[in-house]
């Protein structure tokens, strides 16, 4: 188990850390969404080598919308 890299707990990881991020704004303004996952190869035995996952944020404030985004972009 040690030498696994699972993508899909990657993508666990930043769907939860984003989460995070928006909460912590503490507004109810802000939302970020992780509406699509795709893992491949998708299969139960076989550990995730990729995964494209599609995260929509949207906000009424620019900078803080654009904040959470970069705050992705950099994950």
């Amino acid at each position: 188990m040690l030498c696994r890299n699972d993508a899909s707990l990657a993508a666990a990881e930043l769907a939860l850390a984003l989460e995070d991020k928006v909460k912590s704004l503490d507004t109810v303004d802000a939302v970020a969404t992780v509406g699509r996952w795709v893992i491949s190869p998708n299969a139960v035995n076989s550990v995730p080598k990729e995964v494209y996952l599609e995260v929509d944020v949207r906000d009424i404030e620019q900078q803080r919308r654009d904040g959470v985004v970069d705050f992705v972009a950099t994950a």
